[in-house]
This record gives structure tokens, C-alpha cells and sequence, in this order.
């Protein structure tokens, strides 16, 4: 069915399909590496997001920082999911999301759809192939009302029972969710297939979805018709799932965009909740962060505080190529700094670099593994910052200074002594330096745009903002912070293993401070230490 819904409505909508490795199947993409964590949601075309451009799993993925399967066809029932190699997919994964999918994908004594997944059957009285739905609307048609009955409840059995199975078969935590444009609270109304059918999921009812979901870990229920029915294209002829009105195709059937947004709103405190308690046993892969930042806003002490971790570890500037040509890599674990094929990887790989050095601290034993990128590191090698980027696991600690005056003395400073760390050391007194106004402002400027840039870079990550004034103030309060961020227990006492370079004031920094503070109007507020 993907591939059809696919040919139906392009060019309006691009499905991005992949074949799924060993299958017959094509599913929404983007394709997944099955070899690290992911998330993995099983459905039907709802799930798939047919009339929709970023379906729930996709936006859920973003939010969690996860690579999400997702694993759905048209008309998709139980049976369909039970597949032998469906269920090693969904268990091979950190959390499956199973949608509640709809009654009419099961049999009953009187049609067979066992061996269709689902979408169509037999029926038994005749050996004739159809849909359920085709069966029904002729069992309706042709039969008293005590035998409708009888079959709809074998059928919601058959559901029940089959349903309950195949959560049994899934390993990981499952969340159970309910995406329908009505309500599980629904009375039967005889005399017309649409009167015991309802809306999709048909015939599932409370008493149905209470019995299934004490079977998962979580349900969520999300019940809105928002955004329907849904405008389309323009067209002379209806299609299959749409309607044709005056010229124009609407969506009726199909969860709306909106719809979808509110099922990714209702999963993902639930989906989040489940993952952080069951992170290390289940995924079996340290927690990666980032420390993304410009130079003097204090990244060297929350590394420190961050490495003094015994769970985590963190890197230098490992994307630094300048550093890394002189000095060598900078991931104190192993023999990393004369590796000159590290360098050359770098340079050349930036991922297969970064995944080795990833590998290194892993088989150390660390829980969460790190490293430092700083604007200018992240512009100076554009194919890095993909790699990093690419990553929706890399949870980022946006690091900030408001004082961007102090900063940029910080930097004069440092280029003019040649004193980039402090140490614990008693703070040697540092030079006042002359500041040029113009340039200053261009760094202000800059700075904001490579600020900018960061956020929009890792806008899918899972991410932390701080700003180096209140880690400055308070270490050990920010440091915690960060360790909770990462997963790690925050209880452990952290050391500070670096201080301000400089504790003097403004006025004491900067030889030409009267001077510089009358050619200033929008930054005159950084003048106030």
C-alpha cells in the first residue's frame, strides 16, 4: 500500500520510501541504522501519514533525538504486525509505539483474512475474494440483525485476543496509541454497516482498548478531528481516500497534520519518560553530548566539571584542525595524540574519526561521552558539523556568554598573553588591552550570527542552554544541571577544575574604556559589570 499511496499522490506529496532490508516492503523513510538505538511505530496508514508531509513518528524522532522506523501499510491488522520479520525489527528496538489499529483486520467464522495481514479475505460461504468491509456491507445487506451481531462480537474477540498476542511478542516498552478523529466511547447502532463500524479503527470500542492496552506499558489516547476535513489538490477526478468537491480533492479519512502534531504532543512526555528509565539496559550505548560553543565562555570549566564525572568523559576540541595538526588529538584515552592516522581520518572522515574516538571512551566504560565544538570549528570544517548534525542522538549543551564585551576581552586578552586556561591556580593578573571599537562590534555581530547558526544546526537535538554567567556564579548548581541533562546521577560531587582568568573589572581591562564606552549605544549595558 505505500507504494501505491506513493503513486497516487505524487507529485503532491513525497513519501521518501525505502525497501526494507529482507522484505518485500517499502516504508517511510528516512531510512534508520538498525544498528544503533532507535524507535520503532507500527500501524496503519495512519501511522504512515498518508495527505501528511511529517507524520507523528517523524516529529516524535525529532523531539526524542532518536532515528524512528516506521513501520506501517494500509490496512495493516495484527496478523500483519506479527510477521516474523516485523518483530525482529520492532524488537530490536528502544521503544515500539503500536497504534491501535482497526477490528476489520481480523476474521471470523464466516470470512478469512489470516493470511492477508489484514486487507482483504474470503469469504467462507463462497470461497469469494474481497475486503472485509465489501463482506460486511453484504452481511448487513442479506442477514437478520442476531446474526450481524453474533459476527461483530467474534470479531472484536478475534481482535482482542490476536492484538493481546502480538503485544506479548514485542519486547521492548510499548506505548499503545489511539489516533482517531472520535472518541473509544461509542454505542453500536444496527441496521447499517457504518452503525457498528464508526470511524477508523472500526468496531473498537472501551471495553476493547481497556482490554488491550493493560497489555503494553503506556496508552495514549489522542481523539481530535482537527484539520478536517483536509484541502488538497486540485483535480477532475476524485482518487481512492479522497473526495472531490467543487474541483478540489479533501481528506475525510486520514489523520490531518494537525492531528498528527497532537499525537506527537500526547507521545512525548510518555515516550521520554519510558526511555529515560530504561536507557542503559535497553539501548546498551553511553549518552553523547556536545559542549557547542564561541571561544571565552567558560566551555574549559564546564568540561572540567563534566570529566570530574567518574560516568562521563570529555573531549576537547576534536574538530580543532589546527590544534590537532600541532598537538594532537584531544581525547586523553589511550595513545589518541600520536595516532597520525586519526589526523588524516579527521581530516578526510570526519565521521569514521569521531565514531573511533567514540569507540575508545565506550570501551573505557563511560555512561556519557563528549567533546567540545566551537563555532569557529564547526565553520572551519562544514563537513564535521554535518556528521555532529546528523546525529538526532548528540544531546547539545549550548554554552553562551550575555556579556559579549567580556568576552571579546577575555579573547584579546588571551591572544595578547598567550593565557587560555587559568587552572586552579592562584589568577595571575593580566595587562589592561586597548579595544578597537570597530572591530569589537564586528565580533559582537558575529558572534550573534555563529550563536544563530548553532541553534538552527542542531534545532532536532535534545539540547541544554546555558550561559557562562550563571555557570561562572554557581558551578556546582549548573554542573549538576548538565549532569541530569546527560542522564548520569547528579547526586555525585563534581570538582572545578578551572577558574576565571580574570577577576577584575571592565574599567581595570581596557586601557581606552572611557573612550570605548562613548563610541558604544546598543551595547552601552555591558559597560555594567
Amino acid at each position: 500500500m505505500s507504494e501505491y499511496y506513493q503513486n497516487i499522490d505524487r507529485p503532491h506529496f513525497d513519501y521518501g520510501l525505502v525497501k526494507l532490508e529482507g522484505t518485500y516492503l517499502h516504508v517511510r523513510g528516512p531510512a534508520v541504522d538498525l544498528s544503533k538505538p532507535y524507535i520503532a511505530c507500527v500501524g496503519a496508514a495512519q501511522t504512515f501519514g498518508r495527505f501528511c508531509d511529517e507524520p507523528y513518528p517523524t516529529m516524535l524522532g525529532k523531539r526524542l533525538g532518536m532515528p524512528v522506523l516506521n513501520l506501517s501499510d494500509g490496512g495493516a491488522g495484527p496478523g500483519w504486525v506479527a510477521n516474523p520479520v516485523f518483530l525482529r525489527l520492532l524488537n530490536g528496538a528502544s521503544l515500539v509505539v503500536v497504534q491501535m489499529l482497526s477490528a476489520r483486520s481480523v476474521g471470523n467464522s464466516l470470512f478469512d483474512n489470516r493470511n492477508s495481514g489484514g486487507h482483504v479475505g474470503t469469504r467462507l460461504a463462497d470461497g469469494k475474494r474481497m475486503t472485509f468491509i465489501e463482506f460486511f456491507k453484504e452481511l448487513v445487506a442479506s442477514s437478520p440483525p442476531g446474526v450481524v451481531a453474533r459476527v461483530v462480537q467474534e470479531t472484536r474477540e478475534n481482535f482482542v485476543r490476536r492484538s493481546i498476542e502480538v503485544l506479548g511478542s514485542i519486547r521492548p516498552p510499548k506505548v499503545a496509541l489511539w489516533l482517531s478523529a472520535r472518541s473509544p466511547d461509542y454505542e453500536d447502532r444496527p441496521g447499517t454497516p457504518h452503525g457498528y463500524l464508526s470511524d477508523y479503527p472500526h468496531f473498537v470500542n472501551r471495553e476493547m482498548v481497556k482490554a488491550i492496552t493493560a497489555h503494553a506499558d503506556a496508552y495514549v489516547e489522542c481523539s481530535s478531528a482537527a484539520g478536517l476535513p483536509q484541502p488538497l489538490w486540485q483535480a477532475s477526478a476524485a482518487v481512492e481516500g479522497a473526495v472531490l468537491v467543487e474541483g478540489r480533492l479533501f481528506n475525510r479519512y486520514y489523520p490531518s497534520p494537525q492531528m498528527h502534531r497532537a499525537a506527537a504532543d500526547a507521545l512525548e512526555s510518555v515516550c521520554r519518560g519510558i526511555l529515560q528509565a530504561t536507557a542503559r539496559p535497553l539501548v546498551n550505548e553511553p549518552t553523547q553530548f556536545l559542549i557547542v560553543s564561541a571561544g571565552r565562555t567558560g566551555s574549559n570549566l564546564l568540561r572540567s566539571l563534566l570529566d570530574s564525572h567518574p560516568a562521563a568523559f570529555c573531549g576537547g576540541e576534536v574538530f580543532n584542525k589546527d590544534f590537532v595538526a600541532k598537538q594532537g588529538v584531544p581525547w586523553p584515552i589511550g595513545d589518541t595524540k600520536q595516532d597520525p592516522e586519526l589526523r588524516t581520518l579527521m581530516l578526510e572522515n570526519p565521521g569514521a574519526y569521531y565514531d573511533r574516538l567514540l569507540r575508545i571512551a565506550k570501551d573505557a566504560g563511560y555512561g556519557a561521552i563528549g567533546a567540545k565544538l566551537t563555532y569557529e570549528n564547526g565553520a572551519s570544517h562544514p563537513a564535521a558539523s554535518e556528521r555532529l548534525a546528523g546525529d538526532p542522538r548528540i544531546r547539545v549543551i549550548h554554552l553562551q556568554r550575555k556579556n559579549l564585551l567580556r568576552q571579546y576581552v577575555s579573547l584579546q586578552r588571551a591572544f595578547a598573553t598567550g593565557q587560555w586556561t587559568a587552572g586552579t591556580a592562584a589568577a595571575t593578573p593580566l595587562p589592561p588591552v586597548e579595544i578597537d571599537f570597530v572591530k569589537c562590534v564586528w565580533f559582537f555581530l558575529r558572534n550573534r550570527e555563529l550563536q544563530a547558526t548553532a541553534d538552527r544546526v542542531f534545532a532536532n537535538h535534545p539540547k541544554l542552554t546555558i550561559t557562562y554567567e550563571e555557570l561562572s556564579a554557581d558551578p556546582q548548581r549548573v554542573g549538576r544541571q548538565c549532569v541530569e541533562f546527560l542522564g548520569l546521577d547528579p547526586s555525585v560531587p563534581l570538582k572545578v577544575g578551572q577558574k576565571k582568568s580574570a577577576t577584575d573589572t571592565l574599567r581595570e581591562a581596557i586601557a581606552n574604556y572611557d573612550e570605548l564606552k562613548a563610541q558604544f549605544a546598543e551595547w552601552a549595558g555591558f559597560f555594567d559589570d
